[in-house]
């Protein structure tokens, strides 16, 4: 049995815009996890124990954001990365880029909505639904994906106005096709009682948060959580332990998360992260993939040796083609995602 550690990195709550992104200064979320099997628990905290003394980490956490640890942080990766491979360790990560979310949640209910696509071509509008984001992500002004955004978070389920945003979409996202599909939704949208269709089919789920004060539809952490939970669960079919970061505002959406991809054999907990190494160590790799990717996408920075195998063998990418094809430039088969999203723009009026 193994044990999946978690934590997360660059989380500023729910998205706002009024002017400016409150998450303009960091516009990637990451949700990193460290799976150790559970023989070897007891080596990891042990190797980290010893960590905090060789490194001078003050207070004996290994929190990314210290000072004390960016100041050795090379070293630190090294020594961990040695660590992580000995034990038969492995990593996961999501990183997201938090007005890609927006657009992928907007193009799930706007322009290819579940309720209107054949289920036997999934896989194929999985495709097609990144290339729609990827558009919208372009070409559509910050005010309407933040109007989308309060909307949806909002809760409030009026088909009226939901209309009148898919008009906006329209109108500004300035593709033929694109535009297409959204008609159709609003053609639904129009007959949905005809179609068997609830109000509550048309709207995003909502998460409830705050002890059930607050709600949010757009979240990089849920659907960041989800996304590892199904690559956990095909990489350890016998089940596995998950220990997550203690969120108090998020604990009730991630547990009821959890409980719909419930897998055979898995539970989850959350600890505290000065408590529990496994966490620490998640919350070191996240952090540096987070400021890694930040820098590089905006400025073009170097990405160290060990990063890039990390990059390359660990990390889901939610974002833009663009930022795909610079972060992935030696990985070719991500780089080839991008002309079979550029394939499937020919076809997509035969997508619905």
């Amino acid at each position: 049995m193994k044990t999946l550690f978690l934590d997360e990195s660059s989380k500023t709550g729910t998205q706002r815009y009024d002017g400016n992104w409150n998450f303009a200064d960091k516009p990637y979320f990451v949700l990193c996890g460290i799976t150790v099997p559970d023989k070897y628990i007891e080596q990891l905290n042990a190797g980290v124990t010893r960590l905090y003394s060789l490194f001078k980490i003050q207070g004996n956490e290994l929190k990314s954001t210290k000072a004390s640890v960016q100041r050795s942080n090379s070293e630190i990766m090294s020594y961990l990365w040695n660590i992580q491979k000995n034990l038969g360790c492995s990593m996961l990560a999501e990183v997201v880029d938090k007005k890609f979310c927006i657009a992928m949640l907007i193009t799930d209910y706007c322009v290819l909505p579940y309720y209107d696509t054949p289920q036997d071509r999934q896989g194929e509008l999985q495709l097609a639904r990144r290339m729609f984001a990827n558009h919208i992500y372009e070409t559509v002004s910050d005010n309407l994906l933040g109007t989308f955004t309060d909307f949806f978070d909002s809760g409030a389920q009026d088909i009226p106005r939901l209309k009148e945003l898919c008009r906006q979409l329209i109108d500004e996202s300035g593709d033929e096709s694109l535009s297409g599909h959204v008609n159709e939704t609003i053609d639904s949208l129009d007959n949905h009682e005809r179609l068997g269709l609830q109000k509550r089919h048309v709207f995003p789920l909502l998460d409830y948060y705050n002890g059930g004060t607050s709600s949010i539809a757009i979240s990089p952490h849920i659907n960041s959580f989800n996304n590892i939970l199904s690559r956990s669960f095909r990489q350890n079919p016998n089940g596995l332990t998950i220990i997550h970061d203690r969120i108090p505002e998020l604990r009730d959406a991630l547990e009821k998360t959890f409980e719909s991809r419930k897998f055979s054999n898995s539970i989850l907990k959350f600890e505290l992260a000065k408590q529990t190494p496994g966490i620490q160590v998640a919350d070191f790799w996240g952090g540096n993939i987070g400021n890694i990717v930040q820098d590089f996408l905006t400025g073009g920075g170097n990405v160290p040796h060990i990063m890039k195998t990390i990059l390359q063998e660990s990390v889901n990418y939610v974002g833009g083609y663009s930022d795909q094809v610079k972060l992935f430039p030696y990985n070719l088969a991500r780089c080839k995602e991008k002309y079979e999203y550029d394939k499937m723009f020919c076809k997509n009026k035969q997508l619905r």
